[in-house]
């Protein structure tokens, strides 16, 4: 065996008592060169000496001690002024040294600390960069700040100890609840509560396309908070779904039961924690609680219709008033056809299994019912399927809303022939916001009448002005409508889980306010994230807890906006301006609330909003002295229905506008009701609210 010699690392620093030893050295060997020159000077020079101590002026220029003004030595720089009369000396030239040394010491070590954060924040925040490509990086980094790590463990403090636990079919790591509010109350210390209300998410999804390996996270969320930010309790990874379930949630229910009796305690706040409820789809749910799935008998969890078997592999739910069940008949199990033998462990949390599990309607609404409607449209029976000239009318109208869709709604629309790719956030902008206008004169007018049922329910239960003012009761016998015209439309076979399920979704938007208050929309998002933290099927389950203790070391700053809220950016002098007013400045974009506005000329998709009953266009955003933000624009002046079954449109600020005024008008910011999306439609427009964006 021979020792494989190891090649010294080259230094990328001098250190100071060397740096001293050159600059005497390269001093002596000027002196000594002028000196035997002995030629005198008349004028102050310039010369920079390199690091062999030869002179880099010209060969015919005159030099004297005094010449010696600058010395450049790799990063360092010195930089001396002198006259035709003073003396060069050594101990100037080490005092001027030492401070520029200082200096840049102070400049390098704050310069590599940033670097350091950053880095780390942009290794957490670029998930799908691979962490070999890291590494590579840093070690092209290392050669000009040497206090940057070779390795991206050393940088992101990678820990190595996890207690990973083997179940029947995978792996199963559990991180804690109260670790997690402790890491949240770290990250948002404008948290000001000491009630914590959280909600609960258990869903599996598939890691790879070619594999059967899955993740069943348990994802917890603290509602009672502005920034909605999900973040890993559990992470279970196998071939299936975890194995037994009492296991899987053993370590959970041990901790959040023992949370809520006694709170937790953190720097001298104490802190209660509730449970407010678990979102879940619907075979999630059944999954947890032990019932009957949704494709089978006495499978409606909120009611005791025990279904009908209409042929194989089809069980459908025709009664709209059958009896509602309660959390103590579950408890109880007095509908046994309802339950499996396996009995839940999570009866023993002090919740309800009825009333803390809510419809979720990112998977009822959008992914259930719309989609299953157009896809009848598309492909159903002779009675409501569109032609293909049909289909590619309507995948029209819906392309030509593209430029008018806000920054608020993450996607675009796309053509019906996509319709297989489509994602919730679609069909969600699909049954709110397009079909009002893009299905009239396509679909038959009964169904046209008939989906209106659903837009409108749905429109009234994502808004807390709506509920307030319509109210839940009348949501459900509109929904009851709805299910029952069903069966007349798209046959009885129409009528399965996700249908039936929808007259129960204002029952919990009593409990727990508008839809998107208790959506997996926010879940979604964090579990395709999770997904995107794997890189190869080596290991998934460690591979997901070092990059989560990665970030959860990392300060978070998707928290924080580049511009700060109810502030307007972007200042502009072009106007226009209303003489009567004094202003100070004139700005392009104003984030008011949960909404970002800017002027037509910028952007004419965000342009819009709503004061008053009535839709003005934003031509300017100013400020006055005092900070106050307001909104020059134009109103419309003509405001008609777009529908009136089941209701007046107009009821819902739902309008066809005409005739914009050529007058300004200007209003406070805090005068604005909601945002609008405003659509071209025949001749004139078409506004509606974006529902999220209503000011309480």
């Amino acid at each position: 065996m021979f020792k494989q010699k190891c090649k010294r690392k080259a230094k990328t620093l001098v250190s100071k008592r060397q740096l001293y030893r050159r600059i005497a050295n390269d001093v002596d060997n000027i002196i000594t060169s002028i000196n035997s020159q002995s030629l005198p000077s008349k004028t102050n020079k310039t010369t920079l000496v390199n690091d062999t101590g030869i002179s880099n002026a010209n060969s015919q220029a005159r030099s004297s001690p005094s010449d010696f003004s600058s010395y450049t030595y790799e990063n360092y720089s010195f930089t001396y002024s002198t006259s035709s009369n003073s003396d060069l000396s050594l101990n100037d030239i080490t005092q001027h040294s030492e401070m520029n040394i200082h200096n840049n010491e102070n400049r390098e070590g704050d310069g590599d600390h940033s670097l350091t954060d950053k880095l780390r924040n942009w290794v957490v925040h670029t998930p799908t960069m691979p962490h070999s490509a890291v590494t590579s990086l840093l070690k092209i980094l290392n050669t000009y700040h040497a206090e940057l790590p070779l390795d991206v463990r050393t940088l992101m403090k990678t820990s190595q100890k996890f207690d990973i636990q083997t179940m029947e079919t995978g792996q199963f790591v559990y991180f804690g609840i109260k670790k997690n509010l402790q890491i949240f109350l770290i990250k948002n210390l404008n948290f000001s509560q000491t009630v914590m209300e959280l909600s609960f998410n258990i869903d599996g999804i598939p890691l790879f396309k070619s594999s059967n390996i899955q993740l069943w996270p348990i994802l917890g969320m603290v509602h009672n908070f502005k920034i909605k930010s999900p973040f890993a309790i559990a992470i279970f990874c196998g071939t299936t779904k975890p194995k037994p379930l009492s296991k899987f949630l053993h370590d959970f229910i041990q901790e959040l039961a023992l949370l809520q009796q006694n709170g937790f305690l953190y720097n001298g706040i104490d802190y209660q924690v509730k449970t407010r409820c678990f979102i879940c789809d619907a075979p999630a749910r059944a999954f947890l609680k032990c019932i009957k799935s949704h494709g089978g008998y006495s499978s409606c969890e909120k009611c005791t219709d025990p279904g009908k078997y209409l042929g194989p592999g089809r069980v459908i739910l025709e009664n709209v008033n059958a009896e509602l069940r309660t959390d103590e008949s579950f408890r109880l199990q007095k509908d046994s056809d309802h339950h499996k033998e396996e009995i839940t462990p999570l009866l023993q949390l002090n919740i309800g299994l009825v009333t803390s599990f809510p419809i979720d309607y990112m998977h009822n609404v959008c992914l259930g019912v719309t989609r299953k409607i157009i896809n009848c449209w598309i492909s159903g029976k002779y009675k409501t399927r569109l032609s293909f000239r049909q289909i590619a009318n309507l995948s029209e109208r819906m392309l030509k809303t593209k430029h008018c869709i806000p920054i608020e709604i993450n996607r675009k629309p796309r053509s019906l022939n996509e319709l297989a790719r489509f994602k919730a956030t679609e069909f969600r902008t699909f049954v709110l916001y397009l079909a009002p206008f893009v299905l009239p004169g396509i679909v038959d007018k009964a169904v046209y009448h008939h989906f209106l049922l659903l837009h409108v329910s749905i429109t009234i239960l994502c808004s807390n002005q709506h509920i307030r003012r319509f109210g839940c009761q009348h949501v459900t016998r509109i929904l009851k409508i709805f299910v029952q015209h069903s069966q007349f439309l798209y046959g009885l076979e129409f009528l399965v889980f996700n249908v039936h399920t929808l007259i129960h979704l204002p029952t919990d938007v009593e409990l727990f306010g508008p839809l998107d208050n208790f959506s997996a929309f926010p879940f979604e998002n964090f579990l395709g994230k999770l997904k995107t933290l794997v890189k190869s099927p080596k290991q998934p389950i460690i591979q997901l807890c070092n990059r989560i203790e990665e970030i959860n070391t990392v300060a978070n700053g998707s928290n924080h906006s580049l511009f700060p809220m109810n502030t307007p950016f972007y200042e502009h002098f072009s106007g226009p301006t209303v003489l009567s007013m004094s202003f100070a400045k004139q700005f392009k974009k104003v984030r008011y609330q949960d909404c970002l506005f800017t002027i037509h000329n910028f952007c004419k998709a965000n342009c819009y909003c709503l004061i008053k009953s009535k839709v003005m266009e934003i031509h300017n955003i100013i400020t006055q002295s005092n900070e106050n933000v307001f909104l020059v624009g134009k109103m419309f002046d003509s405001y008609k229905p777009v529908y009136d079954y089941p209701l007046d449109s107009t009821e819902l600020d739902i309008f066809e506008l005409n005739n914009l005024s050529n007058e300004l008008i200007t209003y406070p910011i805090s005068h604005v009701t909601s945002k609008c999306i405003v659509f071209p439609y025949k001749d004139s427009y078409v506004s509606l609210p974006l529902l999220h964006t209503y000011q309480q």
